[in-house]
């Protein structure tokens, strides 16, 4: 593909005003529309299948019967694979029960379920996540046996993968998923509620103050938690995906003077969603307060409308930050600057996703443009100083819920800016 590079400091016009970087920034951008197709409803066929932000939509017409759907099973090699944050939603309508299967009925031995670069999917089905439904009359089946199935470690699947029920409304039920050779993706089995200190164990927590340091594999919270000083909250085994799901909305947060660790591994954080509240306001945040450290990147997986704050000053983690919906905010104020909350690495960010550093903050990391919808822009707030290279196939923007939004050159264009109020 033909890209176009943009000369240090030269203007940018797009939705929302007047852009500019900083000048020794260099843009790189990709001409055409961005990569993958406009986000939408689709539905199954038997080539391989790339979700880029999509939804899947599994249903069938008829009454009374157990159908299939099948997907990607042209040939031993055919895959589904989720880009970016993709959906599955499976209903049976009006049959007993419906069920997708993915894959070829004699297939390779590699993954058919097939997870691009940092993404999520959710798996929604429609008559909900019980056990008497998901796994028996709405089931989301992958051909195969050994490496070609989700690959299950202390009783869940990646946590890149999780279950939200339908309809949007009601988003406050979410859940961890593990796999099961004849139902399927169902929630997990193993949950303990509270923190034994065991790195193996899936733990429901319902919030409270930790005094002591502990441990678990992944974490689903119902209420709020706070981590005292000193006390280290470490998630995950340090080798594959952690997980922290946010299981309510009206501000699930984790505050404290303490530490959430979650090692050499991505860690991926997703929440609930109050979709009757007005999006980005108050029942729809969600705050990382404490220290956060880790090697392995942070992958951001909120829904549209919510925010996470991402605000303490001393976070060390690196790896980067993935932001594949929603926003996520340092702290706002009059030229408070809160971009050093945000981590090492290259911040990754997808068309429609947003990135708050604070008023004429300056970001020195890299940034990656992920794409997506076409009709969308990545957002970053008002004069935001990005001081290094821009590049990726996404469409760069600043608009609302933003404000009028610019990016600012350098330190003195700053200057001028907040005396004369414009560029």
């Amino acid at each position: 593909m033909r890209t176009l590079i943009k000369q240090m400091g030269e203007k940018l016009m797009a939705k929302g005003g007047l852009y500019r970087v900083a000048a020794m920034a260099a843009l790189v951008f990709a001409t055409g529309l961005p990569q993958g197709a406009q986000a939408a409803n689709v539905t199954p066929t038997n080539e391989s299948m790339v979700l880029n932000g999509d939804t899947l939509v599994v249903g069938q017409a008829g009454a009374g019967g157990a159908v299939t759907s099948t997907c990607a099973s042209a040939s031993a090699d055919s895959t589904l694979t989720y880009s970016l944050g993709s959906r599955v939603q499976i209903g049976k309508g009006a049959n007993t029960s419906v069920t997708l299967q993915v894959g070829n009925a004699s297939p390779s031995a590699t993954p058919i379920l097939v997870r691009s670069n940092r993404a999520v999917l959710v798996i929604i089905p429609t008559n909900g996540l019980a056990t008497g439904n998901f796994g028996v009359n709405e089931k989301f089946k992958v051909t195969g046996s050994g490496a070609n199935l989700p690959a299950v470690v202390n009783g869940m699947v990646s946590a890149s993968i999780v279950g939200r029920p339908y309809p949007d409304a009601d988003w406050t039920s979410m859940c961890f998923l593990t796999y099961d050779a004849v139902k399927g993706f169902i929630p997990v089995t193993t949950e303990q509620t509270g923190f034994t200190g065991d790195n193996t164990k899936i733990v429901k927590y319902t919030g409270g103050t930790l005094t002591s340091s502990t441990a678990c594999y992944a974490l689903r919270y119902t209420g709020s938690i706070s981590i005292s000083n000193g006390v280290t909250l470490t998630v995950g085994n340090g080798t594959v995906q952690a997980g922290v799901l946010a299981d309510q909305y009206n501000g699930q947060n984790i505050t404290g003077g303490g530490t959430l660790d979650f090692g050499a591994a991505e860690l991926v954080y997703h929440t609930a969603y109050h979709p009757s509240s007005t999006p980005w306001n108050s029942a729809n945040v969600h705050t990382l307060s404490c220290q956060v450290t880790g090697s392995g990147g942070i992958t951001v997986a909120i829904p549209d409308g919510t925010i996470l704050k991402l605000n303490n000053p001393s976070n060390t983690f690196s790896g980067g930050l993935t932001i594949l919906a929603g926003r996520v905010e340092g702290d706002y104020g009059v030229y408070m600057d809160y971009s050093h909350s945000f981590g090492a690495g290259v911040i990754s960010i997808a068309n429609g996703a947003g990135l708050l550093a604070g008023n004429r903050a300056v970001l020195t990391n890299n940034v990656y443009l992920l794409g997506g919808d076409p009709n969308l822009a990545a957002k970053f707030s008002n004069n935001t100083i990005l001081s290094n290279t821009i590049s990726g196939p996404g469409n760069l923007g600043c608009n609302d819920p933003f404000g009028g939004g610019r990016f600012v050159r350098d330190l003195r264009e700053q200057h001028l800016h907040r005396r004369n109020h414009h560029l």
